[in-house]
């Protein structure tokens, strides 16, 4: 290919869409393990969904679109759900005593993202 006729723009984009063909070859892509897939080991699917009702709430709180009384009592329920679903983890630990697989599991979850 002969890239003395051409303009330095048009050499440029040609090299640039080259290499950057060749490295999507070569270079081998990983998936990241970061803080982003994980999830809280007591955070269900639907308390997820309550939490965020709750901060939908508590925005239209404060637009005036909402009374406080909906507010708090949606604010105290997830409160009352987060509890009590740490609650059962805990319990849930503590009771397979034979199999520690699980704490373990947990314990060693917490040592990485303090580490983060």
């Amino acid at each position: 290919m002969a890239l003395g006729e051409k303009g330095a723009e048009q050499c440029w984009r040609i090299y640039k869409d080259t290499f950057q063909r060749v490295q999507e070859l070569s270079v081998r892509g990983c998936k990241k393990s970061g803080k982003e897939g994980r999830r809280l080991a007591w955070l269900s699917q639907e308390l997820q969904v309550n939490l965020k009702g709750m901060k939908e709430m508590h925005r239209q709180w404060k637009q005036g679109q909402v009374s406080w009384e909906d507010y708090r009592d949606t604010a105290w329920l997830c409160k009352h759900g987060v509890r009590k679903a740490k609650v059962q983890l805990k319990l849930n630990l503590a009771r397979d005593e034979k199999n520690n697989k699980g704490f373990y599991r947990y314990v060693s979850q917490k040592g990485k993202s303090k580490e983060m």
